[in-house]
């Protein structure tokens, strides 16, 4: 439970957040939209010249060349070695939906950032086009796999998370995906060695 001077604080914090929402118009605390915001400032310093879509459907952000841009993020988990935990996901939702299927695939452009706080401590940037069409491929595969599972767990009147999730493994299968630690460029090798390997 929290004291009071930790209430005290955290008021003190919360009214600082209303306050630039109340100015910008962007609730900034409904689904982790500060988050889409630091990263919508990384692909800028990037280069990448990114506008935020306000909305919480459809892309995330919007460039010339990336038309459906889309921001994971994921609060990092650590091992007891200190390394980024391999099993920290990037969820894609409402996969039951065959249209929310096709839309996963439709993405120009993707960001992921693996977030401490309020730092990003490594991101995957994914717009090459041998990029995404490895990324096309993963997400196929594991759209079948979670539709399979999900008639299963329907069929024993079972629920089912109604998500497909990218992990590690998954960005470093990808040929020229970017990778960045706290906000400048790495290597692939470097990225791995953020996790141990």
């Amino acid at each position: 439970m929290l004291d009071n001077v930790q209430i005290a604080t955290m008021e003190s914090a919360l009214e600082d957040l209303f306050e630039i929402a109340r100015d910008s118009g962007i609730n900034i605390l409904h689904n982790y939209k500060w988050r889409e915001l630091l990263q919508i400032g990384s692909l800028n310093d990037i280069g990448i010249n990114a506008k935020a879509v306000p909305g919480v459907e459809g892309a995330d952000f919007t460039t010339t060349k990336y038309p459906i841009g889309e921001l994971k993020s994921a609060r990092i988990l650590r091992t007891k070695n200190g390394f980024l935990s391999k099993g920290i996901t990037f969820e894609f939702d409402k996969q039951k939906d065959p249209l929310r299927r096709k839309q996963t695939l439709k993405n120009d452009c993707h960001f992921y950032s693996y977030f401490d706080g309020t730092k990003q401590v490594a991101q995957v940037l994914v717009r090459n086009k041998q990029t995404k069409a490895r990324f096309c491929v993963l997400a196929e595969q594991k759209q079948q796999e979670f539709v399979a599972k999900w008639r299963l767990k329907e069929a024993e009147g079972k629920r089912v998370r109604d998500t497909i999730k990218f992990t590690y493994r998954d960005f470093i299968e990808m040929p020229y995906a970017e990778f960045y630690a706290y906000e400048k460029k790495i290597t692939k090798k470097e990225f791995m060695a953020l996790f141990g390997d």
